[in-house]
């Protein structure tokens, strides 16, 4: 049986003085391979990864493997906890309103002052090394950053809350070859983030619908912890030398979000295993894989569809569904244009499809002002 520990680590203080915990657990083979971090639940109400988190941690326990496996579970208490009356609020900081997933840090697009780190500097110094000693020296510099980019932060007055849970998350993962950061939609389907340069191994999560990001910084997990690797990769090109870039991130997307499933867990927890053989964690055979036809789409052909005006909506395609141009994807009800009984017809307007396309997700509630969104779906849509 493989060890599991668990590591306690204060997050915040508290105003009565209590503190805020993350729990890591960290299950390690003895041996040589590479090293993964999986996290959930850093939006309050997308809960579905815990449940993803506990199989894998069970599957683990038991079987052979190569190299390290960090979970965190619950990873964002503050989010964790935002309850309003039955609901969970917890997707952005209560207290400066930034997006949780949208507020890592570019550590390769700052001053040299604040990262105590020149990219630049580190390619001529290790130009001659070998890939892996290069691997595992820019790992040791990414841990050095996030605690420079911290000191630096603290001397402006102690630091601000805002930032603080995801400089650590990122600490955390800094020296991971694979990061896999598990999320929900909203009602959605099961679907990943996957970055162009990582696509075709983005197939062996068999999931059904994959969108292809581009090698850029928005702010969230997966970008924050592959765009260093992009960023060396493309420095050592400069230099004149190629270096393969082996690592990997992704934002794993688990249905829906203030709900569980351990029946879709173990389902999901087999996808994830199988990824993680085609990474060499591990060379167990894992059975009873979904059979899909994975489907992708590009970033930018990812689109919302924003409600026309305020109503009562009723969402005519589900999930994971397909739709033709000109299909009636939703319905409105709103009594604001009836008059009379002539005019009772106007009470139900139409949303139709500009394009072909397959549902990602919709809309929690059925209660929607006008430029909210009714549905993210996906266009132009290929096979992986």
């Amino acid at each position: 049986m493989n060890k599991l520990e668990r590591i306690n680590h204060p997050l915040k203080q508290q105003p009565n003085g209590d503190w805020l915990w993350i729990n890591i657990f960290r299950c390690s083979s003895g041996l040589e391979g590479p090293n993964v971090h999986i996290q959930a639940n850093v939006h309050g109400a997308e809960l579905q990864g815990n449940a993803v988190i506990f199989e894998l941690m069970n599957w683990f326990k038991t079987n052979p493997f190569k190299g390290s496996i960090s979970f965190i579970p619950f990873a964002n208490p503050t989010a964790v906890n935002q309850k309003s009356g039955m609901y969970t609020q917890g997707r952005y900081n209560p207290v400066s309103g930034n997006n949780w997933n949208r507020n890592y840090i570019n550590f390769m697009a700052l001053d040299s002052n604040k990262t105590g780190f020149s990219l630049e500097e580190f390619v001529k110094e290790n130009i001659k090394a070998t890939d892996e000693e290069v691997r595992k020296k820019f790992k040791t510099e990414l841990f050095k950053i996030c605690d420079h980019y911290q000191n630096y932060v603290e001397q402006r007055a102690h630091g601000p809350e805002d930032g603080h849970f995801n400089l650590l998350m990122q600490k955390i993962a800094s020296p991971s070859d694979i990061v896999l950061d598990l999320h929900t939609g909203p009602i959605a389907a099961r679907y990943l983030y996957s970055a162009d340069y990582q696509i075709s191994s983005a197939a062996h999560f068999k999931f059904p619908h994959v969108l292809e990001i581009p090698s850029e910084f928005d702010g969230a997990m997966d970008e924050a912890s592959f765009m260093p690797w992009v960023e060396l990769t493309k420095e050592f090109k400069k230099q004149g030398r190629d270096l393969k870039n082996s690592f990997e991130a992704y934002t794993v997307e688990l249905g829906s979000e203030e709900r569980i499933s351990f029946e879709e867990a173990k389902l999901d927890a087999k996808c994830i295993l199988n990824f993680l053989k085609h990474k060499g964690v591990h060379d167990i055979e894992i059975s009873d894989l979904p059979k899909v036809e994975g489907k992708k789409s590009l970033l930018k052909d990812y689109r919302t569809y924003y409600a026309p005006k305020g109503g009562l909506y009723e969402f005519c395609f589900s999930p994971g569904e397909s739709f033709k141009k000109g299909d009636v994807i939703a319905r409105s009800l709103s009594f604001k244009q009836v008059k009379n009984e002539e005019s009772l017809s106007k009470a139900i307007e139409e949303v139709t499809a500009l394009e072909d396309g397959i549902v990602v997700n919709h809309n929690t509630s059925a209660s929607i002002a006008s430029g909210q969104t009714l549905y993210q779906v996906m266009e132009n849509v290929s096979n992986i």
